[in-house]
């Protein structure tokens, strides 16, 4: 996996958009790490326990928006209402975070 560095490789120049927002800088610091934006969206965008891989790896966390608990360490199944993060121990899918 990729290190992030800060403006690598370095912008001389930082282009804008219509608002005068710098947008470029952005652009160039996850050029190359697209793999740990994928992760990071993977990780933060809800979903359900239903759609978690089929084949984890151990210390995968996961957002879970249909868990039947949010107790610390309790054991995830879907089809419920809590919104949690999801950890996986390599045995089964635990609450990490509510």
């Amino acid at each position: 996996m990729p290190i992030l560095l800060p403006l690598d490789p370095p912008i001389q120049t930082p282009m804008l958009d219509s608002e005068g927002k710098v947008v470029e800088i952005w652009r160039t610091y996850f050029r190359r790490n697209r793999d740990v934006l994928d992760a990071l969206q993977a990780l933060t965008t809800p979903g359900l326990f239903s759609a978690l891989p089929s084949t984890p790896t151990a210390g995968m966390l996961r957002s879970v928006s249909d868990s039947t608990t949010n107790v610390w360490g309790n054991v995830i199944t879907g089809g419920g209402a809590n919104l949690v993060l999801a950890f996986w121990n390599s045995v089964a899918w635990t609450v990490c975070g509510k």
